[in-house]
């Protein structure tokens, strides 16, 4: 059943079209992968699609209802939560703190024992009682990571979700995200570490210079003449 409908979106910033006419679909319970080159556009399209941007033209479709003109907010309450590439915790706040925020905008009841269980997945959970200024890098990115998930979300949009994290904190990551796929969820997931990234992925969008120049399954990427010389490389293995 398709969730989310992306039509045509452009958006333009002075001279440069970060987003040139880009359309697709996202089926729920899905897990789409988004890659491409620095300034391909995919962030901008994140952010048009959480409302954080606004298009210059197209239409933005969430289970048939057009979000285009809404506030981030409201797309929030219907479900559509997004993480950033650089890490937003609120610094003074402890790393438990942290999880409570995401559900009030989303206004839903804290659940403490959920809360700690997935600190507990995450390997956060020594550091419940810190303030999240005291996190590593790696810590910062897991915790952010929480906050989507602690949301109950429809749709879970995580921008470089193992950027910055060892193999350890991947494999820690990658498991919660599959146990939240596996309730029921849907994932749109930006990521340049391919090989993580092609292991939990469905089906592939690949962006460059803005326009959406690829589409189709994780084993075909590779294969395709336009990903390789627009991103891959001839030597580049998946």
């Amino acid at each position: 059943m398709e969730i989310l409908r992306v039509e045509q979106l452009i958006k333009r910033f002075g001279g440069i079209v970060a987003v040139d006419n880009v359309s697709f679909t996202l089926q729920k319970n899905e897990i789409l992968g988004i890659i491409g080159p620095n300034g391909a556009g995919k962030t901008t399209l994140f952010s048009l699609i959480s409302g954080t941007e606004k298009p210059d033209s197209g239409k933005i479709y969430l289970n048939g209802e057009d979000i285009t003109n809404t506030k981030p907010y409201h797309r929030a309450l219907k479900g559509l939560v997004r993480t950033f590439q650089i890490v937003r915790p609120f610094k003074s706040l402890t790393v438990e703190q942290n999880l409570h925020a995401p559900l009030t905008v989303r206004k839903i009841h804290f659940n403490q024992e959920e809360a700690i269980q997935l600190l507990k997945k995450l390997g956060l959970i020594q550091k419940r009682n810190i303030p999240a200024a005291y996190l590593t890098h790696g810590e910062m990115k897991k915790l952010e990571v929480a906050r989507g998930l602690i949301a109950k979300p429809r749709i879970l949009m995580l921008d470089e979700p193992f950027g910055g994290l060892t193999v350890a904190e991947i494999g820690e990551v990658t498991s919660v995200l599959r146990e939240y796929y596996e309730e029921g969820g849907t994932l749109v997931i930006i990521e340049h570490r391919l090989r993580e990234l092609m292991k939990l992925i469905q089906r592939a969008l690949v962006m460059d210079q803005g326009k959406l120049i690829f589409e189709g399954a994780p084993a075909d990427v590779a294969k395709s003449e336009a990903v390789i010389k627009a991103y891959l490389g001839t030597d580049t293995v998946i």
